[in-house]
């Protein structure tokens, strides 16, 4: 054999056997296999559960866990990756916000409604160009225009254009800035850029603010600090301006308390009586109003009233600015010796009452100190030119007729001597006004009634003093109004036909005649209806055409408006109001020997302007009984 030739494995050894002639192909003897004995256990124990192997198929957990730890490292790789060029745009280029810089050149106070001017300096010191540059600033609430200081000026905007590398831009920006004494104003003003070769818009804002230290509206509210309840009470309203702009449409608008009627103010007010606007108010000008009224409540109370100052809003009639607030506080106090008139058990301030008619009028006292009171005097004056003075009846009292008076003391009463703590009296009186009885009719008729008491305090150890207190009243009178009625046939405005006295089943033809009157005040939508009964037929004719007369055929009633019915109407040379209108009649058999209706249900209304108060009266019926008739029995039916 070669030498380089390998000896042959055992798979060629076992072949060259196998086909070798001299092979031994004896079969060998087998070796037996071995037992093997197992341990089985008699009884089955049971096994915990958890000892037990999983032998399902499933997931690797471990190759599981593997791939979620690479899936993690690969999300973190990428943020990183993220983070990473955006770092290298903004910060290794230089654009960032944080790079500009916005300063403002403002003074920290201002006096409110005066020019509040401030610049804005923008400095760019990105590494790149700042382009289409657009500087926002906003104002606060109740800023006005600088140039007009009537527009509202809230926001405005506009092109900075471009700022290179390093540059500073500069605007100046103006306003009028309202407000409360010692209120902080922000203002706010914002940047937006862009730069070359970027989409992005980018953003820096700053705010700073800015103290009002004055007012431009100076408002002081003089009052008493005290009052008694029901007594009048005023304010003075005093404005200053202290703004070195004209201002228009200054808004005062009060808040009352419970109890409080506002009589009057000096400066005309609103509708709700609590808002007033000056038009204009001119640099340090000053405005002056009162305002009258009366408090109500229980002793020892308090009641606050506010006022607000500001700039009027068109549409809200409201402040829209508001300047200032300020307030007054009221104690209500009871009076030592307290005072109450009442007429016919009505003590209303004013008092509507109608002429002509007895009135009964009641004066109480009441001792409210903590001491007696000695020596009480009770006076009451009279005054106006509507009362009647022969009618004035006072049992426990001196009338003087000569200036209007009753007094009431202690040579009229002994209850005058002395009146003890918490003890009350009363005195009364009776009185009428002036009525169509009068020689000359008062024009609006008013009575003003004014009481007063006084005694003498005598407290232990000190020096006596008088107390005292007063009350008046206001009466009006009604008008009075008259509505006569009648029918003519001889002398009548038209020419009537039928026999008289009428005749059943013949037709005869009337004029009713209406006639209104009035005395002291002036009366609005005078009105007088009337019924037309179904056997009397209306015939459309009218005198004078120039009243306004209406007919309803389907309820037959009959209308005439009088409109406005002026004061002294048919009194002192002044012709009565008066209608004339024509009706016929066809009386039936079943009427023979009456006095027919030719117009019933006759009612008058109207409003008094004077006293407020609504007129209505009703008036005599209307009959074929006429004022003009010749006979006894012209008025009555025969056959």
């Amino acid at each position: 054999m070669p030498e380089d030739y390998e000896k042959p494995n055992r798979i060629d050894s076992l072949e060259q056997k196998l086909y070798s002639p001299h092979a031994d192909l004896t079969a060998k003897a087998r070796k037996p296999l071995r037992e093997k004995e197992y341990e089985v256990a008699e009884n089955w124990a049971e096994t915990p559960r958890e000892n037990l192997r999983d032998t399902s198929l499933g997931t690797d957990e471990s190759k599981k866990n593997w791939f979620m730890r690479f899936a993690i490292v690969a999300f973190l790789f990428f943020i990183a990756a993220l983070g990473f060029v955006g770092w290298k745009f903004f910060m290794d280029d230089g654009i960032d916000a944080k790079n500009v810089d916005i300063l403002v050149n403002a003074p920290l106070t201002v006096g409110a409604g005066e020019t509040f001017a401030f610049d804005v300096l923008m400095q760019n010191k990105n590494a790149m160009k700042m382009e289409t540059v657009d500087i926002e600033v906003e104002f606060p609430d109740g800023t006005r225009s600088a140039q007009n200081i009537s527009e509202t000026y809230k926001y405005v905007r506009e092109d900075a254009g471009n700022i290179e590398v390093g540059q500073i831009a500069k605007k100046t920006y103006d306003a009028l800035l309202f407000g409360e004494e010692g209120e902080k104003k922000e203002i706010t003003v914002r940047l937006n850029y862009r730069v070359e070769g970027s989409n992005a818009l980018f953003e820096k804002e700053k705010k700073f603010e800015v103290v009002l230290k004055s007012t431009p509206v100076r408002l002081t509210i003089t009052n008493i600090k005290e009052v008694t309840s029901g007594q009048p009470l005023s304010f003075s309203v005093e404005l200053v301006s202290n703004s070195t702009q004209t201002l228009e449409n200054v808004i005062v608008q009060a808040t009352y308390p419970f109890g409080f009627v506002m009589k009057r103010s000096s400066l005309p007010s609103k509708d709700d009586k609590k808002t007033w606007v000056i038009p204009k108010l001119e640099p340090k000008e000053v405005v002056t109003f009162t305002i009258e009224g009366t408090l109500d409540g229980q002793n020892n109370e308090e009641r606050f009233f506010s006022f607000v100052v500001g700039l009027e809003n068109k549409e809200t009639e409201r402040p829209e600015v508001i300047f200032t607030t300020t307030g007054a506080t009221i104690g209500l106090e009871r009076p030592f010796l307290e005072l109450n008139l009442a007429i016919n058990r009505n003590n209303s301030d004013i008092i509507v009452l109608d002429p002509d008619t007895v009135h009964e009028t009641q004066i109480s006292f009441k001792n409210n100190s903590e001491f007696p009171l000695r020596n009480a005097v009770l006076e009451l004056l009279m005054s106006g030119s509507a009362l009647d003075k022969n009618s004035i009846q006072s049992p426990e009292g001196f009338y003087q007729s000569i200036n209007n008076t009753i007094r009431w003391d202690n040579t009229t009463s002994n209850n005058f001597n002395s009146i003890a703590t918490g003890a009350s009296g009363s005195v009364s009186f009776n009185f009428a006004g002036l009525g169509i009885g009068a020689k000359y009719l008062a024009v609006n008729p008013e009575l003003k009634m004014s009481a007063r008491v006084e005694a003498n305090r005598n407290p232990e150890s000190k020096v006596p003093e008088n107390i005292e207190d007063t009350v008046v009243k206001t009466i009006r009178f009604n008008t009075q109004t008259r509505v006569d009625t009648s029918s003519e046939y001889y002398s009548s405005t038209f020419p009537n036909t039928g026999s008289i006295p009428p005749k059943a089943e013949q037709k005869t033809t009337y004029t009713a005649v209406v006639e209104v009157s009035n005395t002291s005040n002036k009366v609005s939508d005078g009105m007088v209806s009337m019924l037309i009964p179904n056997y009397v037929t209306y015939s459309g004719l009218f005198a004078p055409s120039s009243e306004n007369v209406t007919y309803d055929a389907k309820t037959r009633m009959l209308y005439w408006n009088l409109g406005t019915i002026n004061e002294k109407t048919g009194y002192e040379g002044v012709a009565k109001r008066r209608i004339a209108f024509q009706v016929s009649i066809l009386p039936s058999l079943s009427q023979a020997g009456s006095v027919p209706d030719l117009v019933n249900n006759i009612n008058f209304s109207g409003s008094d302007t004077f006293t407020g108060k609504e007129i209505t009266q009703s008036a005599r019926i209307i009959s074929t009984d006429t004022s003009d008739a010749k006979g006894f029995y012209d008025a009555q039916v025969s056959r």
